[in-house]
């Protein structure tokens, strides 16, 4: 935010406007963001609750692979030079296949996906997901 905090936006007639204000009143706000998907949940929430739905939190990593370094920073022996978009591609591919998977067996779920880097950039996704009860078990 430094960087818009110290800059001004000007147009042809000379009227300035702050870069700072300009972002925290936009849809890129951290904090819009976050009140928007809360209250995004928070529908999902209510339409489970109408349903008899229950919920699920799921965390879907890359395999070891794709991490240039380890947790203690040291840099991982096993990594293949992949890139942070080939991370992200191998989460979009393989959760693809999920789906397709459960939409095969008739098993039906909703909800929402955070997208998070971890220490080394490499993308790893939180999923929660409302399904009915009695297929809980085959998503999970």
């Amino acid at each position: 935010m430094d960087f818009f905090r110290n800059h001004d936006l000007i147009n042809e007639d000379g009227d300035t406007l702050s870069m700072e204000d300009v972002v925290l009143a936009s849809a890129s706000n951290p904090a819009h963001r976050r009140n928007e998907m809360m209250a995004c949940v928070k529908g999902l929430e209510l339409i489970a609750e109408m349903r008899g739905d229950c919920a699920m939190l799921y965390t879907i990593n890359c395999p070891s692979k794709y991490h240039a370094t380890l947790m203690n920073g040291k840099p991982n022996p096993t990594w293949d030079h992949s890139t942070v978009r080939k991370s992200s591609d191998y989460l979009v591919d393989t959760f693809a296949a999920f789906r397709k998977a459960m939409h095969k067996k008739e098993l039906r779920w909703y909800g929402v996906r955070v997208a998070e880097p971890h220490h080394d950039g490499t993308v790893h996704w939180h999923l929660l997901c409302f399904m009915r009860k009695k297929h809980r078990r085959a998503i999970t």
